[in-house]
């Protein structure tokens, strides 16, 4: 009988009274059941999402920099009461010391324009700069996040401060480390992408100045055919350059090698860039790029300006 009534109920043939009365209370059950949920997910929401916010700074004070022979100057063993831990710098990336990684080396020297053994000669250089900076105590300012490593001892992104200073802007300004991996929000609130750009800047100066790495960088060579430049502005790359999509969420593109000459579309007030570059004789292609990485000025305008030649 219950079997007999649920054919009924469904037969799209069955236009009684009853059929209709009980597809709208079903109907009805079912945004009923909807609001619970959501209403349900939204408390959840309220009593769980702060728990999942950003972690909060942890300052460790009086830290000592502990010898270790896998040290280096973006990355080492800190002794904070009686504890030992492995910090790695944010925004920063040193040269290797020596050839243990050549391709990581290869990729470093791409950057900068040097070639291996100036490269290593960077990465030693930077070490000991990070041993003079950390020889007496120093701030830890870290939030625990894990920056992974080879050691038994858990390695911990941070920002490391020795007196009056920062480790990783002062390798940045001596042209011993590129502005490059993890990045976050600084402990004094300043936006990563704001931080990142400032650091660029810092870059820049040592990059003009010769400072570092920058000194026994290769001089870009020349075009090989003459860009007409028509109204664009024609930009020659100073470092690796990322490349992006144009469609939101932007997704990486590749990358274009220190040297590349590439030619500016349009400028955003976001900090985005879009940009042209020629694949061969024949062939160019679009793509996004940070304005800083280009060493452009630091913001763009406030509405966006097409630079494109007009026919």
């Amino acid at each position: 009988m219950q079997g007999d009534k649920i054919r009924f109920l469904f037969n799209p043939r069955a236009l009684d009274k009853t059929a209709k009365i009980v597809s709208i209370d079903a109907m009805a059950l079912m945004q009923m059941t909807k609001r619970l949920i959501a209403g349900g997910l939204f408390v959840w929401s309220l009593s769980v999402l702060p728990l999942l916010a950003a972690k909060p700074w942890d300052t460790l004070t009086n830290c000592m920099l502990v010898e270790n022979r896998y040290n280096d100057g973006d990355s080492f063993h800190v002794e904070h009461d009686g504890k030992e831990y492995i910090f790695r710098l944010y925004f920063v990336d040193t040269p290797e010391d020596d050839l243990s990684f050549p391709q990581r080396v290869d990729e470093q020297g791409r950057y900068f324009g040097t070639d291996r053994d100036q490269t290593t000669y960077t990465g030693v250089a930077a070490q000991q700069l990070m041993k003079h900076l950390l020889a007496e105590p120093f701030t830890v300012i870290t939030r625990w996040h894990s920056a992974q490593g080879r050691s038994r001892i858990p390695r911990f992104y941070a920002f490391v401060r020795p007196t009056g200073a920062d480790l990783g802007e002062e390798l940045i300004k001596n042209g011993l480390a590129r502005v490059y991996g993890v990045r976050a929000s600084t402990p004094e609130g300043e936006k990563a992408t704001e931080y990142r750009a400032r650091l660029l800047k810092m870059e820049d100066t040592a990059r003009l100045e010769k400072q570092g790495a920058w000194e026994y960088a290769s001089p870009i060579a020349a075009p090989k055919k003459r860009i007409p430049k028509g109204d664009l502005r024609v930009v020659e790359i100073p470092r690796t350059v990322a490349t992006y999509t144009e469609d939101l969420p932007r997704r990486r593109l590749g990358e274009l090698q220190r040297g590349k000459r590439v030619r500016v579309l349009e400028e955003f007030p976001d900090g985005w860039v879009q940009i042209e570059y020629d694949l061969s004789d024949d062939e160019v292609e679009e793509a996004f790029c940070l304005r800083w990485d280009l060493s452009l000025p630091d913001y763009a305008p406030a509405t966006a300006v097409r630079a494109r030649a007009v026919p």
